[in-house]
């Protein structure tokens, strides 16, 4: 039997990715420099590396030091591999203060009140993401074993085997499936490869383009797109 499941990306949808990558970078330097550029070069090395780790040319361990490395470069702070691997403890440790942003917090109960199945899916390290879930206490609201991670499933966004994995153990049909994300590349592409419904967040863009039904700009666009969704 068919039924529907929203489906959430984690990483700058559910929290703010930012947040803690931000503040370790305030340790290193009392330059001003232009944050958002930084924290997109950062989510740029982070992809690059994350993507030779899973293709074996390099381990976990060379990959953090690598996207730190490059990042911060850009803003003229140059770290040895031993000093690069510090700063992204001091990042993993900033992580565990993360908290789900309270207009999400507020959706994810309405939803599992209401009975409708929730999941997350999400691209990158296993340990490190099931860590990100558990500090944003996210199984008061979806069970475990709703929590897909790329690294464990061998696959990732916008591999649409990904997507065929979660729906599989859904147990439900791709046109019941809805993901709800903030990444062009990887969750709406992936969703729309897939024949998946998909919503585009966008909640800190300045471009807003109401007329798209796929793009929303606020939490109470989003619920009105999801009923949407789960009535039709």
């Amino acid at each position: 039997m068919t039924h529907k499941v929203i489906v959430f990306d984690l990483d700058d949808t559910l929290y703010a990715k930012s947040d803690p990558f931000l503040e370790t970078v305030k340790q290193y330097t009392e330059k001003s420099y232009d944050a958002y550029q930084l924290y997109t070069d950062f989510l740029k090395y982070s992809e690059h590396y994350f993507n030779e780790y899973t293709s074996n040319v390099i381990t976990l361990e060379q990959s953090y030091i690598k996207r730190m490395q490059k990042t911060l470069q850009t803003i003229d702070i140059h770290l040895s591999d031993s000093e690069a691997l510090i700063f992204n403890t001091k990042y993993q440790l900033a992580q565990k203060a993360i908290g789900l942003k309270e207009s999400f917090k507020d959706l994810l109960e309405f939803y599992s009140q209401q009975g409708i199945e929730l999941a997350i899916l999400t691209n990158g390290p296993t340990h490190t993401q099931i860590k990100k879930c558990e500090c944003l206490k996210l199984e008061q609201f979806i069970p475990r074993k709703n929590w897909f991670v790329s690294d464990q499933i061998g696959y990732k966004k916008p591999d649409p085997r990904v997507f065929e994995y979660v729906c599989q153990q859904m147990n439900t049909q791709p046109n019941q499936m809805i993901m709800i994300g903030d990444t062009i590349q990887s969750d709406v592409a992936g969703a729309m490869l897939s024949g998946w419904h998909y919503i585009w967040t966008r909640p800190h863009s300045l471009k807003h383009n109401t007329s798209n039904p796929h793009v929303v700009y606020s939490i109470s666009t989003l619920k009105n797109r999801l009923d949407d969704f789960i009535n039709s």
